[in-house]
């Protein structure tokens, strides 16, 4: 009876979404772009990827079309609607503009804003050609928790797209010091005729919609329809923090007319015999693709040695996106495919409807498919998503290959209210399972008001599960050119771990928490950021600080915490 009163507030409220919510910080704006429902859904790596872009926008304008596509932005057919309408029309010198060539809408022009450049060097109707300069950048970070400290230290050198090397490290004093801990580093060439991309180092590999390969993020059930649909990126470059999901080793691109070579070698024993000290194993696991790049859309093939071999496709013919992808493993003789297809309808919805198939018996741990669980294994389902500028209304259906366990899950996010400084977010989610805790509802309201560089927001979440969970925050902030200060103040009472909440926490920029709440108790944190004006030379400098204390209740038989984070970042 439950699941039936949510579906009905579910279908009542989508009607009523208006226009879309403006993003309120980066890691909102992340989530957006990457087809992410909320900020809790991300993880750090790829929020410190998106974070480079932040700092480094794409230039829409001069980016080569691979340029455009390994940033992970924009779709290959979105790409090629770039460089088309660039070569006739000139640059693109208005969000307006973008949101009217073929691919993309007003909601999706409006997601890019925070990463995306409008810079142009030519006059209207003509072209820009980029002029990249040598640019370095260094991050410093250092940590304290509960008596371990620990360190970061992030050196990254690029020259437009011709040249980008970086590397990575961080470590805890109370463990050791050196060597670190975790280290990443690579370095990307690009000739000048920007026909091919050699990549040494750390990289990662993202083809057709995962059934092969998709090393590093990949969002796993559906949030929202931007999740449905993935957007390969091909072989691009790596250095983080959180190196555990990226590959080592050289990869290489090579673009001959509308098809594009892709080929790498990854060393699976080099991470822990760098990092650890392990024994080094001398594994090696080959990834090629080979894709057919058309206005409208592209279709691939993709051979993971030993493992899988895989076609895929994604079209957009009139502003339907259709893709699917199908992969066989020789090992385990396993057939796994899937197939969707996005369709725009009149009054601004979308329509977006997946189907897939991944038998019990496909195991590939480098696949990272659309699915609703934590592997591409053992799971077949469908999905439907309905969207409206920022509302989403997700439902999802899934069992078992054995048919013993099975799932559905509904999920809404659709603003109330967006006047006068105003706005008001609701977020309803309902899964149902036949096993284990069989029903998971959870309910979550937003309010904010903005009033120039003011701030203020309030978050009450309430989740049903094994028992009964409760959460609310207040926050209060000021955001101006040079300074950012928001302080923070959470009640919660959840006395079973399955009703655990998650909240995204504010941090310096490549950074992300987000704890679990669980237990009796209250935490306080501050946030603040301080930049310099940049120099004539271009040198600027951004110092950002972030600290915390969590306290429990007698009732909760957990210590509380405390913790100070503080970053520095240098750019030259």
């Amino acid at each position: 009876m439950k699941t039936s009163a949510i579906a009905s507030v579910l279908a009542a409220f989508l009607p009523l979404a208006g226009p879309a919510m403006k993003a309120q910080d980066r890691a909102d704006s992340i989530a957006a772009v990457i087809g992410a429902s909320c900020p809790e859904e991300l993880e750090e790596s790829e929020v410190e990827r998106m974070t480079a872009l932040m700092d480094r926008k794409v230039k829409i304008n001069t980016a080569s079309r691979r340029a455009l596509v390994s940033s992970g932005l924009f779709s290959p057919y979105q790409a090629a609607s770039i460089v088309d309408w660039r070569s006739r029309n000139g640059d693109i010198l208005s969000f307006s503009e973008l949101s009217s060539l073929d691919g993309f809408d007003k909601a999706a022009a409006e997601s890019l804003k925070p990463f995306v450049s409008l810079e142009s060097f030519s006059l209207p109707g003509a072209s820009s050609l980029e002029r990249g300069r040598l640019r370095q950048n260094v991050l410093s970070k250092g940590g304290w928790k509960d008596g371990s400290w620990s360190w970061g230290l992030k050196y990254r050198l690029y020259k437009g797209e011709m040249v980008e090397a970086g590397i990575a490290a961080r470590s805890n004093f109370s463990d050791r010091c050196f060597p670190p801990g975790a280290t990443s580093f690579s370095i990307a060439v690009r000739p000048r005729s920007r026909l091919a991309t050699v990549i040494a180092g750390d990289w990662n590999a993202r083809f057709g919609q995962g059934l092969a390969m998709w090393s590093g993020f990949s969002l796993s059930g559906f949030s929202s329809s931007g999740s449905f649909c993935r957007k390969p990126s091909g072989i691009t470059p790596a250095v983080t923090f959180s190196p555990a999901g990226a590959l080592r080793g050289l990869a290489a691109e090579v673009e001959a007319g509308r098809f594009l070579f892709s080929g790498g070698v990854h060393f699976p024993g080099l991470k822990p015999w760098a990092d650890d000290g392990k024994t080094l194993d001398w594994t090696v696991v080959a990834v090629f693709n080979a894709s057919w790049l058309s206005r409208s859309g592209q279709a691939g093939v993709t051979y993971l040695s030993g493992r899988s071999v895989s076609a895929d496709f994604h079209f957009c013919p009139g502003g339907v996106d259709v893709f699917g992808e199908g992969a066989y493993a020789p090992g385990s003789r396993s057939l796994t495919a899937l197939a969707g297809v996005s369709v725009p309808v009149p009054g601004g919805f979308r329509i977006s409807a997946l189907v897939r198939g991944y038998p019990a018996g496909y195991g590939n741990i480098y696949a990272g498919a659309a699915r609703a669980g934590t592997k591409v294994s053992d799971e077949y389902g469908a999905a439907l998503g309905l969207s409206r500028g920022t509302a989403d209304l997700t439902l999802d259906a899934r069992c078992s290959a054995r048919g013993d366990k099975s799932q559905l899950k509904a999920l809404l996010k659709v603003p109330l209210l967006e006047r006068g400084g105003w706005k008001l977010g609701l977020r309803i989610g309902e899964r149902f399972r036949d096993y284990g805790l069989r029903n998971r509802t959870d309910l979550r309201a937003d309010l904010i008001y903005g009033k120039g560089p003011f701030l203020a927001s309030f978050r009450g979440n309430v989740l049903f599960c094994k028992g009964t969970g409760g959460l609310a925050y207040l926050e209060s902030g000021y955001k101006g050119d040079r300074l950012a200060c928001y302080l923070r103040g959470t009640v919660f009472r959840i006395d079973n771990w399955d009703d655990r909440i998650y909240v995204y926490e504010r941090d310096a920029p490549g950074n992300f928490s987000v704890p679990a709440y669980y237990g009796r108790g209250a935490c306080l944190s501050l946030y603040c950021g301080l930049k310099s004006a940049p120099t004539e030379a271009g040198l600027r400098w951004k110092l950002y600080l972030r600290g915390w204390s969590t306290l429990y209740s007698k009732r909760t038989a957990k210590p509380g915490n405390a913790g100070l984070k503080l970053q520095m970042v240098i750019d030259l």
